[in-house]
């Protein structure tokens, strides 16, 4: 038996005991410091890309105004990636596994549309984590990703299906609730915990809503860490009977230049009950579009720039096309 002042001071060497057995190694970064030289003759993987503009351990955005079309697009990303099979021009070396989380659709639009896209059957693992199913089967809980604990349970998911090489989010707003879009300090975890995943080998999706002026809604900083950004918008004239039907727009690839990320018109429509994308060059697009309202009776610069939603200087090019091609211009 000991006295109180003995037993007090047993009770704070056995905690500290227990600090120093669960405490971190002390951090020495010098042991990741590399010279120049050894940089040279570092061995190092080849970055795969599994589309030109979605590098292996990469980061993405997709953002647009509502309505536009992300769903449709990230799910015939996501069809594209399980089943080994080209994304309108851009080919797939090999299929990869997908974790699509998504935050905002009931679970039966969302089967809906993936089996109305999914013309060729997986085969590559695709697992879903929705909010609805979350909160059917997690006692009510809400999937928000801006809690540190909930990150956490993705880790977990991530780290016992490690087929998983693609994470989509969709969206921002639904699935980062609580925080402030304008303020770049409280996305500061969540992009910390993008580029963990980067480093552990994931390639992140994430899908967003546009602000008024067209841009990504909320701070600029978000783009900072990103490989590329992907822009999408309604063209020029849309009628919303058209269904899904959108320019797409990179601002912002890495290492990627050319035709491969030049600007897409990309419409989306059922032939014979089987889901078809018609995919050109806006360019081309907007030539079909200028060409129609030419011969319903447009010639004016002014006139067509407004009715195409470009700039006069465009529209008198487009103008001066089509009159040296005969009306039959192509780009």
């Amino acid at each position: 038996q000991c006295g109180p002042e003995e037993a007090l001071e047993l009770i704070q060497v056995a905690l500290t005991s227990a600090d120093q057995a669960t405490a971190k190694p002390v951090l020495d970064l010098s042991r990741a410091l590399v010279s120049y030289t050894d940089l040279l003759t570092m061995k190092l993987l080849e970055r795969r890309r599994y589309l030109c503009w979605l590098p292996e351990s990469g980061n993405v955005m997709v953002f647009g105004p509502r309505g536009v079309g992300k769903t449709f697009f990230q799910l015939a990303l996501t069809a594209s990636l399980v089943s080994g099979t080209t994304l309108w021009d851009w080919k797939l070396e090999q299929a990869v596994g997908v974790l699509y989380i998504d935050g905002e659709m009931s679970i039966k639009e969302l089967r809906d549309r993936l089996t109305f896209l999914m013309n060729v059957p997986p085969v590559a693992p695709l697992q879903f984590l929705t909010s609805e199913l979350v909160y059917r089967r997690c006692e009510g809980r809400d999937l928000i990703l801006t809690a540190e604990a909930m990150r956490q349970e993705v880790m977990k998911i991530l780290d016992a299906h490690p087929e998983i090489k693609v994470l989509i989010l969709d969206n921002i707003s639904c699935l980062f609730s609580g925080i402030n879009e304008d303020s770049k300090q409280d996305w500061e975890p969540i992009n910390a915990w993008l580029i963990r995943l980067r480093h552990r080998g994931l390639t992140t999706v994430l899908v967003h809503h546009a602000g008024k002026s067209g841009q990504q809604r909320g701070t600029s900083g978000r783009e900072d860490s990103l490989d590329t950004v992907i822009q999408l918008s309604h063209p020029a004239g849309y009628d919303p009977r058209d269904g899904c039907h959108f320019e797409l727009n990179f601002t912002k690839c890495r290492s990627v230049q050319g035709d491969e990320v030049r600007p897409l018109d990309a419409h989306l429509q059922a032939v014979n009950g089987v889901s078809q994308w018609s995919v050109q060059p806006v360019e081309v697009s907007t030539l079909d579009r200028a060409r129609q309202l030419v011969a319903e009776g447009v010639t004016g610069t002014t006139e067509l720039a407004e009715e195409l939603g470009i700039n006069k200087g465009y529209a008198s090019r487009i103008l001066k096309k089509l009159r040296e091609g005969g009306g039959h211009a192509v780009a």
